[in-house]
């Protein structure tokens, strides 16, 4: 018997099936593989995805019998691994998928592959929620069995024949229509390009016109430009006119608040003011063309001033605060200050004197007054300060016997509190094994009570002495004084490993001892008021005040440079209504079991920063942490 193969009916679908019927949307994702996952879930058919250039970007499946490496240099192109048969039809689907946006799928396209015809379905989807367009291709095979045909009749093979006919009938109108789509698209490109030609040619010929019009635009600028450099010129040399009259008037207006004449160099005047007429109730055909020293009745005739005003010709000098006396009709004597000097009328090139005059007769009462009330001034200060130089002389020697005091005192009361700990000590060390629980409990309470009275008698002492202190002021770098007290607290601040967080601190003018005994209270205070079993975290940081945030503390000098430096913790804290009672001397806001002090510290520094002229404040939260704002000046005004 023969085999023959079984013509089967190649479909394309002419219509496009979309896999979604909502509206394209915006490219959101950068992956076309996950943006491909959801689709390939669900099919298991090999495919590929690729972009517009046709590579191919990703494999699915098997592959192999519709894509082939082609021979030679590699290449991922999926036009060049197509099968004999699937290439064109590739192409042709991909074209219909971009331009409609939409699945196409075309079904029973024969390929050969080693020799054996097979039935293809490729579907193409476009993957349009990507930022770069890719397609997404699925191929699906089938088979084309052989029957073997037995004492076949003719009739039977011609109608086989017909049948073979008719099939390839219509896959050449499918592939006419395929081609006639693509002319068509072809044809209107070429178009749309002979159009983009034209406009172009259009274009060119626009900016040809252009062209020629700049350039004439060119030349009547450049023709412009002379004429402006020739105007400019003439400009210039006005310029130089109105200097030289500029000049001229403003020697006169610099004196022009009070009576002034312009002299010849023959001391003859030529022209006064209006002030001088109105002053000296002149007028002006009596003053103009005549000696300046023979008007109004001679008044003016002085040799000393007469032999000044010559020497500004001869010898180029200046009258300067020349006084004259004059008693002048209705007004008596009026000390005159006469000011003179030369200016040159640039027209004519004629030196000139112009003189000002100014009558100080008032100011020189006012200097006279003054000079009066600063000898009485003088007088009351030197017997006030005799009488503060017997004042301080009696604060001295109060001082001194207040400080000898304060020595007796804490001597005096710390033997006691010696000899109270030396038994305690030696009653537990001799007899530790007679004593009881309840007395060596005794005993500890008396220990620990003496301790506490030492500690209070040095605060105290060293309150005492900071009232008592001279103030002397130096530079005083807070960076060496803030390593110093991180230094002391070094063991402290391992145990309850603690964070110090620190900006860099200016240099001021401060009593260097104070500074430190400042700074070891509050960075004390933040040690020993932290939260049990949470680490300390203290930051110290610290700004130049702004004119304007100095408005915000009255008490402050206007004048002068503040630092505000803020050491802020997160331990305890307290109620903010207790923030001015804790710097009281003696007022502590917790018992002295929990937490031992003496109530001392803060009303010791709000002392150092009130020698400093400077301002503290507190702020705080209760279980969170507390802030203290210590403002200091940069320099102590004099």
């Amino acid at each position: 018997g023969r085999f023959m193969h079984i013509a089967t009916e190649r479909k394309e679908e002419s219509t496009f099936i979309k896999k979604k019927t909502v509206m394209k949307q915006e490219a959101t994702h950068t992956d076309f593989r996950k943006s491909a996952e959801a689709i390939m879930v669900s099919k298991s058919p090999a495919s590929v995805i690729v972009n517009v250039q046709m590579d191919i970007v990703h494999v699915h499946g098997d592959i192999t019998p519709f894509l082939l490496a082609p021979q030679g240099k590699p290449s991922h192109n999926l036009m060049k691994m197509a099968r004999e048969g699937l290439a064109f039809e590739l192409r042709n689907a991909i074209h219909k998928a971009k331009k409609s946006e939409e699945t196409v799928i075309k079904k029973n396209i024969s390929v050969h592959t080693n020799g054996k015809q097979s039935m293809v379905t490729i579907e193409i989807t476009p993957l349009t929620n990507t930022v770069d367009l890719h397609y997404l291709i699925q191929f699906e095979k089938k088979i084309i069995p052989a029957v073997v045909e037995e004492n076949k009749s003719s009739s039977g093979k011609i109608n086989t024949i017909q049948k073979q006919k008719e099939q390839l009938e219509k896959e050449l109108s499918h592939t006419r229509e395929d081609m006639r789509s693509v002319t068509e698209d072809m044809e209107a490109a070429n178009e749309e390009l002979q159009s983009a030609n034209e406009e172009l040619q259009s274009s060119n010929e626009e900016m040809q016109s252009l062209n020629e019009e700049l350039e004439t635009s060119r030349e009547e600028i450049q023709s412009t430009n002379e004429e402006l450099i020739i105007v400019n010129q003439e400009l210039l040399d006005k310029q130089s006119e109105l200097n030289a009259s500029r000049h001229y008037a403003e020697s006169i207006v610099t004196t022009i608040r009070h009576p002034l004449i312009i002299l010849d160099k023959t001391l003859r005047i030529k022209t006064a003011n209006a002030s001088f007429y109105k002053v000296f109730n002149a007028e002006v055909d009596d003053t103009e063309g005549q000696l300046f020293y023979e008007i109004q009745n001679h008044q003016w005739n002085d040799n000393e001033m007469q032999s000044l005003l010559e020497k500004i010709y001869t010898k180029e000098e200046r009258l300067t605060d020349f006084e004259i006396l004059l008693k002048l009709t209705g007004l008596g004597e009026r000390i005159m200050l006469l000011n003179a000097r030369e200016i040159v009328n640039e027209h004519t090139s004629e030196k000139l004197i112009l003189l000002a005059i100014e009558d100080v007769t008032e100011r020189k009462a006012a200097e006279e007054k003054l000079i009066t009330f600063a000898e009485e001034l003088e007088d009351k200060v030197k017997e006030r300060t005799a009488e503060l130089k017997v004042s301080i002389e009696e604060l001295k020697q109060s001082n001194m016997h207040l400080d000898q005091f304060a020595h007796i005192a804490s001597h005096d009361l710390q033997e006691p509190l010696r000899k109270i700990l030396t038994f305690s000590m030696r009653l537990q060390d001799k007899h530790k094994e007679g004593l009881s629980t309840q007395v060596k409990s005794y005993l500890n309470k008396i220990e620990g009570a003496s301790g506490r009275m030492q500690t209070l008698i040095k605060d105290l002492l060293n309150y005492s002495r900071l009232l008592q202190l001279e103030r002397l002021f130096a530079p005083t770098d807070l960076n060496e004084i803030l390593k110093s007290i991180l230094n002391d607290f070094e063991l402290l601040i391992q145990e309850k490993k603690a964070e110090i967080k620190m900006d860099s601190l200016p240099s001021i003018e401060a009593i260097p001892l104070q500074m430190n005994q400042l700074f070891y209270n509050l960075i004390s205070n933040a040690l020993k008021y932290s939260r049990e079993d949470v680490p300390p975290v203290i930051t110290i940081t610290s700004q130049i005040l702004t004119e304007e945030q100095k408005q915000d503390y009255p008490a402050l000098n206007p004048f002068i440079a503040y630092v505000k430096i803020i050491f802020k913790d997160n331990g305890i804290g307290f109620e903010q209504q207790y923030a001015d009672k804790i710097f009281t001397i003696f007022q502590r806001l917790h018992d002295k079991e929990t937490y031992i002090g003496t109530g001392i510290g803060l009303a010791l520094s709000k002392k150092i920063i009130e020698n400093h002229h400077g301002e503290i404040f507190a702020d705080a939260t209760l279980n969170e942490g507390a802030e203290f704002q210590v403002i200091l000046p940069i320099k102590q005004a004099v």
